[in-house]
């Protein structure tokens, strides 16, 4: 906030000259960065899950059917994975605990879902594309592979969602689901 002393635009260099001075720590220097780095990790997500989405609903050269985009579809990647629980982690856990704990929490929450049904779903709709395949040693191969690493996709997620929820619910989170009709 400005004083009647100061011009309009001092507050906004005073914040900006607090970034660009050296500080004692490491710490202490990106501190003031943490907020930043949370919503562009979980907006980095996001923006990849976005554009995985539009690749697997358009047809494109190299994979005409949708089933064969869904095979290959891969909405769970390391990236999409670990940044979410990383933004929650660094907004959360490093002291001090940023204001914006829940509402990180419940961002995270919702990138896990949708990478859950989207990989969940496409998985399945990819089956049929992957079971065509097979006829060979090297084609069960492939179907084992595409139904143990699949698997292994929607169990990551679940396990990142979960730490991401019990994270939300430590902090004092609650998701109103809905109330129930009384009974009479």
């Amino acid at each position: 906030m400005t004083t009647p002393s100061q011009p309009a635009g001092s507050a906004a260099r005073d914040s900006i000259r607090s970034l660009l001075q050296p500080s004692g720590s490491a710490g202490d220097a990106i501190k003031s960065l943490r907020t930043l780095f949370v919503w562009a990790m979980l907006a980095y997500v996001a923006a990849i899950l976005f554009f995985e989405f539009f690749r697997w609903v358009l047809p494109t050269g190299y994979s005409s059917t949708f089933a064969s985009r869904s095979a290959n579809a891969d909405f769970t990647t390391l990236t999409t994975l670990a940044l979410p629980l990383v933004a929650v982690l660094l907004a959360t856990v490093v002291q001090p605990a940023l204001g914006i704990g829940k509402l990180a929490c419940l961002a995270a929450l919702g990138l896990y879902v949708f990478m859950l049904f989207f990989d969940g779903i496409t998985f399945l709709i990819g089956l049929g594309s992957v079971f065509d395949g097979v006829g060979s040693a090297s084609g069960s191969l492939s179907v084992l592979a595409y139904v143990v690493i699949g698997l292994f996709d929607l169990v990551w997620v679940v396990l990142a969602g979960f730490a991401v929820f019990k994270i939300f619910t430590a902090i004092g989170g609650k998701l109103n689901v809905g109330n129930a009709a009384p009974v009479a």
